[in-house]
Formats: structure tokens, C-alpha cells, sequence
């Protein structure tokens, strides 16, 4: 299934930066804010695949609230 790749603001793209503790959602190594992409973080392909979006999500939240 296709999926809209979706273009994030600065302010956007420094909270996924900020809230993922600087690293890589996926293998947690370090990376910073200008080279990054923000499908490194929750990759876009979870867009096809809601489960796993919403399982992503879900830990995301948990992350932010343990903060």
C-alpha cells in the first residue's frame, strides 16, 4: 500500500528530535537534529501498517510520560 510522505515543521522536527532522547528510534544510536529524518524516528512505511503505528505511538506516549 502507497503511502503520502508527510513534510514536518522545525518546531515538529525538534520535538521528535527532543522526545526521542536524541537517538534513533529504531537502534537507538545517536543522531543529531540538522541531519536527521524524521522517518528515522517513526519510519513513514508504519503509515501502511497500523498496528505497528499504533504500537509505536503507544510507546512513544509511555516514553513521554515516564519524563
Amino acid at each position: 500500500m502507497p503511502y503520502k510522505k508527510i513534510r514536518f515543521t522545525a518546531i515538529e522536527r525538534w520535538v521528535g528530535f527532543s522526545v526521542h532522547g536524541k537517538k534513533c528510534y529504531i537502534d537507538s544510536h545517536p543522531i543529531d537534529l540538522l541531519s536527521m529524518q524524521v522517518d528515522h524516528i517513526i519510519p513513514e512505511f508504519l503509515l501502511a501498517e497500523p498496528e505497528r503505528l499504533a504500537d509505536a505511538g503507544a510507546r512513544m506516549l509511555a516514553f513521554i510520560a515516564k519524563s
